[in-house]
């Protein structure tokens, strides 16, 4: 009973004519414009498009620097410059590099100097000789180089200045990280070559000191601090792997098989693991609203036997969620019960994150799709918006603005435009889920499909609404339709 309430309440409707723009848009040269969201590419020519359609033509540049934020890096004849994401130029094109804004500031080089710049492209900081960067600021911290030493320039809001956070000695890493604030404090990640010449990493602290003291606490892989915790990992050959018996749904405790992987643990600033020293999984990923996802590894056989053929590669992960208190989210084994979804060899989870009252993450098998729960969850675990149910429209007699150009423009007379509407609603990618200005109440992600012919990509909305009978649903949308080469976002 509760399965059919959760999914009558949770469905998805693509909306073929969200914005009035989506049939197609004004290109302008000169006029600059209001709130931009995107840059787009169109026949291989980029653009910025605006939450109203319009778009501004790129083609005056070689070259978009591929990220989106409120100022943009292009470059034309080899050298670089910035603009804002409305088009307007900010500084000349006259940099040999540079780097993204962030906190007002970009690192870029000028005549093999580097400088600190602000959104004016006023020089605000002069590095000093054999100093460079290619990073950008960071809770008022930025990654700066000297003779393949790594270290940290500090800037001081209180009187405007910088300073290298180790004054007497700042440049002893291999490997710096940003800095991230946590628990109301600032972390990086260091890390240092060994006697072998493999990085092992471990954390520092606001003012450049080890948080910890002993050898456990270096490694193969460490992240920053998230929610408390950094995911970090060492490699461990001949790993013990269990035998998942796919015919019985359960595992085969007489022979167990070995492979060389990551094993991933989660730390915090005080040293202690998470679950224990022991507790280890075969992927890891930071937490995000109290929740991380976790996986692991299997090997799967199709049939018990009394003897197997490890030569195969049947290695799987099987995925879960946790809690920041060591608990699962779902108190079922996903294994061994019959509802798991995470035991299939070719599937693939991003994190999971909290949005108006549901647990939401992106999935693929075949292709990709939307999964969310109820918070506080259930045992039922994760279920699936299967956009194999998105309801377009009632007869194709009446099309979407934008259907003859896709169909033009990506399939040259060689599809139907039925088809067009079954392949748009099963992407093979989905990027991340993320907040967009002008767009506070949805979340929004890069969809990419292919009709057979080309790759397209749209921009899809998610949103949870209340229905009828005033109860949430979450409803998927093309807020841009698939009509691009590439969205950068």
């Amino acid at each position: 009973m509760l399965k059919k309430v959760i999914s009558k309440f949770l469905c998805i409707i693509i909306i073929a004519n969200f914005l009035v723009f989506l049939g197609g848009c004004n290109t302008n040269k000169t006029k600059y414009l209001t709130n931009p969201m995107a840059i787009v590419y169109k026949d291989n020519l980029p653009y910025i498009l605006d939450t109203n359609g319009s778009l501004f033509d790129l083609s005056m540049y070689d070259t978009i620097i591929p990220y989106f934020d409120d100022i943009l890096i292009v470059k034309k004849n080899n050298l670089f410059g910035y603009i804002q994401n409305t088009g307007k130029p900010i500084t000349k094109i006259i940099y040999q590099e540079a780097y993204p804004f962030s906190e007002n500031k970009a690192v870029v080089a000028l005549d093999n100097k580097f400088y600190l710049i602000n959104t004016s492209g006023d020089i605000i900081y002069t590095f000093e000789d054999g100093v460079s960067s290619q990073s950008s600021f960071s809770d008022n911290y930025l990654v700066i180089i000297k003779d393949n030493k790594q270290g940290y320039l500090k800037y001081n809001e209180l009187d405007n200045s910088f300073d290298n956070l180790l004054k007497d000695n700042n440049f002893i890493f291999d490997y710096c990280s940003d800095f991230k604030k946590t628990s109301g404090s600032d972390y990086a990640v260091v890390g240092l070559l060994d006697a072998n010449d493999n990085l092992k990493y471990t954390h520092i602290d606001y003012l450049g000191a080890y948080l910890y003291d002993d050898a456990l606490h270096w490694w193969d892989y460490a992240n920053n601090f998230s929610d408390g915790y950094a995911v970090v990992g060492n490699y461990q050959e001949n790993y013990t792997v269990r035998i998942y018996c796919s015919d019985k749904n359960t595992f085969d405790n007489r022979t167990s098989t070995t492979t060389d992987t990551m094993l991933y643990q989660y730390v915090n600033t005080l040293g202690n693991f998470l679950g224990g020293i022991n507790n280890t999984y075969a992927l890891a990923k930071d937490f995000k609203d109290g929740i991380a996802l976790v996986a692991n590894l299997y090997y799967n056989v199709p049939k018990q036997l009394s003897s197997y053929d490890f030569s195969e590669n049947r290695f799987f992960y099987n995925y879960d969620f946790i809690k920041s208190d060591g608990g699962h989210l779902f108190s079922t084994d996903l294994v061994i019960n019959e509802n798991n979804w995470g035991n299939g060899m070719l599937r693939f989870y991003n994190e999971l994150f909290a949005f108006s009252g549901f647990y939401i993450t992106t999935f693929a098998e075949a292709s990709w799709s939307v999964k969310a729960v109820a918070i506080p969850p259930t045992s039922l675990g994760i279920v699936t918006l299967p956009f194999e149910d998105v309801q377009y429209l009632e007869s194709t007699s009446n099309l979407p603005a934008w259907m003859d150009e896709y169909l033009d423009d990506f399939c040259y007379g060689a599809r139907e435009a039925s088809y067009v509407i079954d392949i748009i609603s099963k992407p093979y990618n989905i990027s991340e889920f993320k907040v967009l200005a002008n767009f506070e109440n949805k979340l929004i992600a890069k969809a990419r499909v292919f009709n057979g012919i080309k790759d397209t990509c749209g921009l899809i909305a998610l949103e949870v609404l209340n229905d009828e009978t005033n109860n949430a649903k979450i409803v998927l949308s093309y807020l841009l339709p698939p009509l691009y080469d590439e969205i950068i976002f």
